[in-house]
Parts: C-alpha cells; sequence; structure tokens
C-alpha cells in the first residue's frame, strides 16, 4: 500500500511543482470578496468547470464553479471550489463530496511537467493501491485567460496519513 512518503518521493522524482491550493467553499462570490482583502492577492478569474463523459476516466460528469487567485510574489495560485449537487452525477467524488466536505482546505495540487513522466507516475500509483478519486482530461478555465488543455487525478490521502485530504496530481504540458 501506498504511503505518504512513498507518495512524497514519487512526486519529486517526476519533477512536480506545486500548482495551487484548493479550498472548498459555499460560495464563491463571498469567499472571493473577503480573500481579495488581503495583501498579495492578484487577479482573479471564475469559471465553471465542466467534463462530460467523454472526460472522464475515473468517476462521472460534473460541473462545479471555480476560481483561481493568482498570488503575488508567488509561483503558485488558490484555487476556490463551490459544487453544484445538482450538476453532479452520482459516481462522481465531488457529488459525495458536495454532500460531506466542509469549508475549508482541501487539497494540494502538483503539477508534473512532462506528460510522458505524468502518465508514468499515474501508472505506478495505480499498481502501489493509490485510491483514485477522480480522473479527467480536458480543456479547463474555458472563456478564460487561463483556458487551457490538461489532465488530472485527485488521489485519496494515503492511509498512514489519518486525513481526508487529497492529492491532485495534474498535467499542463499535454501536446
Amino acid at each position: 500500500m501506498l504511503g505518504s512518503a512513498e507518495l512524497k518521493a514519487k512526486l519529486e522524482a517526476a519533477g512536480a511543482t506545486i500548482n495551487h491550493y484548493g479550498i472548498y467553499v459555499r460560495d464563491i462570490d463571498k469567499a472571493l470578496e473577503y480573500i481579495l482583502q488581503f495583501p498579495l492577492m492578484g487577479d482573479a478569474n471564475s469559471f465553471e468547470h465542466s467534463f462530460g463523459a467523454e472526460n472522464i476516466i475515473v468517476g462521472a460528469p460534473f460541473t462545479i464553479k471555480c476560481c483561481w487567485i493568482k498570488v503575488k510574489n508567488a509561483d503558485y495560485i488558490i484555487e476556490l471550489i463551490q459544487p453544484y449537487p445538482d450538476k453532479i452525477e452520482d459516481g462522481s467524488y465531488f457529488k459525495k463530496a458536495a454532500l460531506e466536505v466542509e469549508p475549508g482546505f482541501h487539497h494540494i495540487a502538483y503539477d508534473i511537467p512532462d506528460y510522458k513522466l505524468y502518465k508514468e507516475l499515474l501508472a505506478n500509483l495505480k499498481k502501489e493501491g493509490a485510491q483514485f478519486l477522480e480522473h479527467e482530461h480536458g480543456v479547463v478555465a474555458v472563456g478564460t485567460p487561463d483556458e487551457h488543455l490538461m489532465e488530472m487525478a485527485y488521489i485519496a490521502a494515503p492511509a498512514d496519513n489519518g486525513s481526508n485530504y487529497i492529492t491532485e496530481i495534474m498535467c499542463n504540458s499535454i501536446e
């Protein structure tokens, strides 16, 4: 079974960098109004994030509202996530999360810079028993300056971690 130390080592070996910190919220507009009052908060882009059946590798189709907030002087962003329970099909991690996850810190997302390394990493994690909650491939941030093709996977915290936090592993360098 995959442990926290093994996950850390595998992410580091694949050249992972932190892409964002994910925060679950009930109301993105209210959360954004609050967060933008703090120093170093930069531009923010809100959008609906939808993946249909054609995009899903693990999970089920869903639509959530997201906001990416650039942090000045940093190489990462803050992501706000607001689920739409009525726009999420049964079988999606987001359906369960919309009903059970409390607002607050949700995940750290790591970007793997090379798509081949990303696919190898995911294959190795599956072999070692990592629990994939969601896995999608498609265009994100549609209609914003951040629109791009990517692939992402939500992985449950290793059993030795003792938390319900998620690790998101993504690749924004898909050719």
